[in-house]
């Protein structure tokens, strides 16, 4: 009789229960951790992709600033065709405040992940005048000398250039005689009068009967040394600053070699073609050299003899002179501006009194302007009263003198403009912008079959110009292309100018006022 050996049989169906009990952990798991493995990568390439975002925003702020630096609009790239930077995209925008600052919104994008930041950018205008009295190596004020202030850029103490039609007239500065203490008195912008140095500053004391009264900020570095004698009075502060102060570069202008100008006695001559090179300008006695702005010219040489007279009408717009070796203007000349402009005359001296003095001043009567020769040694005439500012690499005031610093010296004419960052914020995307799906730079780029620019061919042209009410209740201009400002900073549109560039937005063609929202 035969019998089954079942025992054998169910430990082998156990054995591969077992098995493939084991087999499926082992997959389940195996699957759930690669799963996992997945997952963290996507993650991982995620939490990458954030960061690639966040330092394509940064970079796209860096190339924004730089833009600005180069005399560009901030902004590269739009949000329809953005820069491609590394493994990613970036684009800006960029608006003006009423001061000339900018805000400026940078998008980082990566395949994954999206970022904006907002970057706050100070315009700051550094210009040859608006040292005021300035001595970089050594500055002496003689005894009995008077410093006063006047804002002839403010709306109610400007001149009425269009009736004076370009006559000479005896008119009178307003605020040329302050009323008002420089003590407590807050000026506009922080512009005040001012006077100093990186070296020596002596303010010498008793004149010929008046103390030495300089209402003003003093200026100066920190290895200048002060010395004021007893009895001199300065009004404002006299701290060192932490660093020297910085002299603005003169930057020598490339233009069209013209003939030398040579009046002879009783002969008048205007210049005003701008933008020419005379190799010499000579004016003797009894001669008219009439120069009308706007006007810029370079010259070797500046002459102005005995009883000979350079006019200066700066009605339309400023004179900016840029003499290479000298200026002489002889005792008994004068130097006169018909619209008593501080502002309306720069001279520029780039003479450094290796061959001759660079700066011989006589003239007699008034100066209205900007007298910068950061090069050279210069010595005010005596008992001439001088309104505007004078720097140089020494400056030498006599006694007696008469100082006004005028605001209107602090302009755009031969400045440098520095764009400083101040301040920066985290920005949220916009929704359209922050969903990959929505919004795919690759994916346009590759359906039209080009290339992204890089960011330092991205910049962008003028096409509009729009100004608009912010959120913060503060009027701003964008400048760029049509369709590339970003709306979530605008409350309210007030005009917008269909431009080919900002200069000539007087021609523009408005489009009207709207309101955005």
């Amino acid at each position: 009789m035969k019998t089954k050996n079942t025992s054998r049989q169910d430990t082998e169906g156990s054995a591969l229960l077992a098995a493939l009990l084991v087999v499926m952990t082992v997959g389940a798991l195996s699957a759930t951790a690669i799963q996992m493995q997945v997952s963290s990568l996507r993650q991982q390439e995620t939490a990458n992709d954030r960061k690639r975002a966040f330092y394509l925003a940064e970079a796209g702020l860096s190339e924004a600033l730089l833009s600005l630096r180069d005399g560009g609009l901030g902004q590269v790239g739009t949000k329809a065709m953005p820069a491609g930077f590394g493994e990613g995209y970036v684009f800006t925008s960029a608006v003006e405040d009423a001061y000339g600052n900018f805000i400026v919104h940078s998008t980082g994008i990566a395949p994954r992940a999206r970022h904006r930041l907002g970057l706050s950018i100070e315009r700051q205008v550094l210009s040859p005048g608006s040292l005021g009295f300035f001595g970089d190596e050594a500055l002496t004020v003689g005894g009995g000398t008077q410093l006063s202030y006047v804002d002839s850029v403010r709306a109610d103490e400007k001149l009425d250039r269009e009736s004076l039609a370009g006559a000479v007239v005896g008119l009178v500065i307003p605020g040329a005689t302050p009323t008002e203490e420089y003590n407590g008195t807050v000026y506009p912008e922080n512009v005040g009068p001012r006077f100093g140095g990186n070296g020596t500053i002596d303010v010498e004391n008793v004149g010929s009967g008046a103390y030495t009264n300089l209402q003003a900020d003093v200026v100066r570095g920190p290895a200048a040394v002060l010395d004021i004698q007893l009895g001199a009075t300065v009004s404002g502060a006299t701290a060192a600053q932490a660093e020297a102060v910085v002299m603005p570069k003169l930057n020598w202008p490339a233009f069209a070699l013209l003939g030398s100008v040579n009046l002879t006695t009783g002969i008048s001559e205007a210049l005003t073609t701008t933008e020419n090179h005379y190799p010499n300008v000579t004016v003797s006695g009894g001669a008219v050299l009439r120069i009308v702005g706007p006007f810029r010219a370079s010259m070797d040489t500046l002459t102005i003899a005995t009883g000979a007279t350079l006019e200066i009408d700066s009605s339309a717009g400023p004179v900016e002179l840029h003499v290479s070796d000298s200026v002489n203007f002889a005792g008994g000349s004068s130097v006169t501006n018909v619209t008593l402009d501080a502002g309306g005359l720069h001279l520029l001296v780039h003479g450094d009194d290796s061959v001759a003095p660079a700066v011989q001043l006589r003239m007699t009567g008034t100066f209205h302007g900007v007298l910068y020769a950061p090069l050279a040694a210069v010595a005010l005439p005596r008992g001439l009263a001088w309104t505007g500012s004078a720097v140089a690499r020494t400056l030498d005031i006599p006694r007696d003198s008469t100082l006004i610093f005028d605001s209107a010296v602090i302009s755009e004419v031969a400045a440098q403009i520095f764009y400083i960052p101040i301040s920066w914020n985290l920005l949220a995307a916009p929704k359209d912008i922050a969903n990959p799906m929505a919004y795919n730079p690759e994916a346009t780029y590759a359906g039209l079959g080009i290339t992204a620019a890089t960011p330092a061919i991205a910049w962008q042209p003028v096409e509009q110009v729009i100004k608009y009410e912010g959120h913060d209740e503060k009027e701003y201009v964008y400048r760029g292309v049509t369709g590339g400002i970003d709306v979530d900073l605008v409350a309210t549109t007030l005009e917008t100018i269909n431009a080919i560039d900002p200069r000539f937005i007087d021609e523009a063609e408005p489009d009207g006022v709207f309101v955005q929202r």
